[in-house]
């Protein structure tokens, strides 16, 4: 992992920073109090202690794999759609419940050992809470798509296959709900201009004539951070929205239902073959009113600039997001040109100044959103065909002249055979 160490200069009464690499020392990975190996090892166990680490190991995993389930479970996408939405505090009594369980296991465990090993294995349980968060089960059947400013890559843009949109649903075995999901989700988020402006604007170093910089690019998550709006947006496919029928037949169906009439209910509720339906969950760190569908202008456009107006946008929930910790880079800066001899510039070194990383609680607000497009044109003809490159969903502020934000699917043309 890269830190920042402060190499300092003196200019003309500045300060110049260079971003260089150190070494960060890290204490033992979570993950070690569940691997009978690595306890072995840094509490040199005995035979009798090794027995029962191995029984306490079993149980811990135990715990976190059910957790992990039960979390999953709760939380997946198609759960969520479908009506059946966990409040944050049935969420956290979960979690809460699986920490006491794991911290009771730990204790029992840690009364085994002797005062040496005790504190040994202290050192080792610093952030054992983390074990929440870790996976544990090879490959969840459940997913879930999480808006708050935590992913590093945007996303905005998708290739699929023009024929999984067009054809009758066909599924490959190999690919998992999750898979499926995936494919056809795309990630973006609205600039906030003035936030923008504000966070890249340069220090004092810029107003020094004799100086050249310029900004470079920041992390994303520093841009999500400061967003207004992240949008995550799903193009509800015939394969995913089959893969999802599925789902909810093998895991919440609780009166056994058959198949057929899940698929009927489902297809009814979402206007399959009726509407080409997107999916949104959009959130913002405003309040809940902010994301009322009367504030936004969402519409479709094809290759040929031709725009489609939703004929029906429902909003299926309002509710706030789990708060989050951050870690947000400070902005950075390149000097690129030095003017005058008065500064000891070397070629080809790279200095930088930045700014203090913020630690921020990011808290908000989220919206699922229906979002039903035409599948024919004002002339009856479809909107998707074989000849359509893309459909590109376009969501913009209806006040104001914020630029917009852009989620676009690319469709792949089969090669012929």
């Amino acid at each position: 992992m890269w830190g920042v160490r402060n190499v300092c200069r003196w200019a003309c009464g500045i300060v110049l920073c260079t971003l260089l690499p150190c070494c960060v020392a890290y204490g033992a990975d979570s993950r070690d109090l569940v691997d009978l190996q690595k306890l072995k090892k840094e509490l040199k166990l005995s035979p009798a202690q090794q027995d029962s680490a191995k029984q306490k190991i079993e149980q811990i995993r135990k715990v976190l794999e059910t957790f992990e389930w039960d979390y999953a479970k709760m939380t997946c996408e198609a759960a969520i759609w479908k009506g059946d939405r966990p409040s944050l505090d049935v969420l956290k009594e979960r979690k809460k419940k699986a920490y006491m369980e794991v911290e009771n296991l730990l204790r029992t465990f840690r009364e085994g050992l002797d005062k040496g090993q005790q504190a040994r294995l202290d050192k080792m349980m610093k952030g054992w809470d983390r074990l929440l968060d870790l996976s544990f089960n090879e490959k969840l059947p459940f997913y879930y798509v999480d808006t708050r400013p935590i992913f590093n890559k945007l996303e905005n843009d998708r290739e699929v296959p023009y024929t999984t949109f067009t054809d009758p649903p066909s599924l490959d075995p190999e690919r998992t709900y999750a898979d499926v999901l995936k494919a056809w989700t795309t990630r973006t988020y609205l600039s906030n201009i003035s936030n923008f402006e504000e966070a890249n604007r340069l220090p004092g170093i810029a107003e020094v004539p004799d100086i050249g910089v310029r900004t470079l690019p920041g992390p994303v998550k520093g841009k999500l951070v400061q967003s207004p709006l992240i949008v995550v947006a799903t193009l509800m496919s015939p394969d995913l929205i089959e893969a999802e029928i599925r789902l909810l037949h093998k895991y919440y169906n609780p009166e056994g239902q058959s198949l057929d009439s899940i698929r009927t209910a489902y297809q009814t509720q979402n206007r399959v073959g009726d509407a080409i339906l997107i999916r949104l969950k959009m959130s913002t760190p405003n309040a809940a009113p902010f994301l009322a569908k009367k504030n936004w202008v969402i519409y479709l456009e094809d290759k040929n600039g031709m725009d489609y107006e939703p004929i029906e946008v429902r909003e299926e929930v309002v509710r706030p997001i789990e708060a989050i910790k951050l870690e947000v880079p400070g902005a950075t800066y390149e000097v690129t040109d030095v003017f005058g001899n008065y500064y000891p510039y070397i070629p080809g070194e790279k200095t930088y100044l930045t700014e203090q990383t913020q630690n921020v609680t990011y808290v908000g607000n989220e919206a699922l959103v229906k979002v039903f497009f035409p599948v024919r044109n004002l002339r009856e003809a479809p909107v998707v065909t074989p000849e359509s490159a893309f459909l590109r969903l376009i969501i913009k502020p209806a006040d104001g002249d914020a630029g917009p934000t852009e989620a676009e699917w690319r469709f792949k043309k089969q090669k012929k055979s």
